[in-house]
């Protein structure tokens, strides 16, 4: 960011910052950028929505509150408007858009959000609004409701399994979604927009993916954790992540220099609608900046992040409040 008095470029710095939040104080980390001759400093709205972010997802994880993409994936799984969402669940009528939109629900209205994720539940809301909706919209939402409910408890079954393996959404996770629709997307862009990519490689690519994010927008992308262990900062149980997906494979490899497992992809068409601009546009720097650089380059360059160094020594998680730390990018 240039200086509005000289035009030069400013010098910037992440500082812990305290916030109130309805009432309550949270610790986040804010961008500031210095202009030591006139001894002022900016922020920028993208760098306070990042703050927002990080305070905001604490007061979700600590009242139970869904997460704005938790909110969105609801309404479509039940194909219902933001406004008829609104009317089922008895709020005012733009108020389900906003909370798409970004702002938080207060805690009863977040509880009754989450616990319309049940469709038995959402089935007792549309009988309660029953009186409220033409006939013909009732038993179409009612139809579809059923029609969920015979799943759900796969669904959950399978959600479950997926929380259990790689852990609930927290500050150890950056508060990311974990969606194995959005991590095969990632990891299938990778594959196809970097050099040759090993295990130890793809390791560090996704770790300064998703401390980049967290540090930028407040929210990592995908909801993975990370330990320091010797070879630098890598996802719990990566081996696990990799194997996930039929369409990712991996191979063993030898060369003169290396010995380990090569990632490998016969997918070239990436569908990445799943992600958000913002994500796409970290997506493609980080697999530009970093993509061309071995296995041994990426290693020696996570060696240096004072992150990786904290924690290292007892192969310990990294929190993702660490991310400020990051000098690489």
């Amino acid at each position: 960011m240039k200086s509005p008095y000289t035009g030069k470029q400013m010098r910037a710095s992440y500082e812990q910052d305290i916030w109130q939040f309805r009432g309550e104080e949270y610790k986040c980390f804010r961008l500031f950028w210095y202009d030591d001759t006139h001894n002022e400093r900016f922020t920028t709205d993208t760098g306070d929505d990042a703050a927002y972010n990080q305070v905001t997802n604490q007061y979700r994880e600590k009242y139970g509150i869904p997460y704005i993409d938790e909110i969105i994936a609801l309404r479509k799984r039940y194909g219902l408007s933001a406004s008829k969402m609104s009317k089922l669940l008895g709020f005012g009528i733009n108020q389900y858009r906003m909370y798409e939109d970004g702002e938080v629900p207060n805690i009863s209205n977040g509880r009754l959000i989450k616990s319309a994720m049940n469709p038995n539940t959402m089935l007792a809301l549309l009988e309660d609004a029953k009186n409220t909706i033409k006939e013909s919209e009732y038993q179409r939402i009612k139809e579809k409701l059923c029609r969920i409910t015979e799943n759900h408890t796969l669904l959950k079954t399978t959600q479950y399994e997926i929380n259990r393996i790689y852990g609930m959404r927290g500050l150890m996770n950056g508060f990311g979604e974990l969606s194995l629709e959005r991590l095969k997307a990632i990891l299938l862009y990778i594959l196809n927009n970097c050099d040759t990519v090993w295990v130890t490689k793809l390791n560090k690519l996704l770790f300064y993916l998703d401390f980049c994010s967290y540090r930028n927008f407040g929210q990592a992308m995908t909801g993975l954790s990370y330990r320091a262990i010797d070879y630098g900062p890598v996802p719990n149980r990566w081996e696990k992540v990799y194997s996930e997906f039929d369409e990712i494979k991996q191979l063993p490899k030898q060369t003169e220099k290396y010995c380990g497992n090569i990632i490998l992809t016969d997918i070239n068409d990436v569908d990445l609608s799943c992600l958000q601009e913002r994500e796409i546009k970290l997506l493609t720097d980080i697999c530009a900046k970093l993509g061309k650089m071995s296995s041994s380059q990426l290693t020696k360059l996570s060696h240096q992040e004072e992150l990786w160094k904290k924690y290292c020594d007892n192969h310990d998680f990294i929190p993702f409040n660490e991310a400020f730390l990051i000098k690489a990018l």
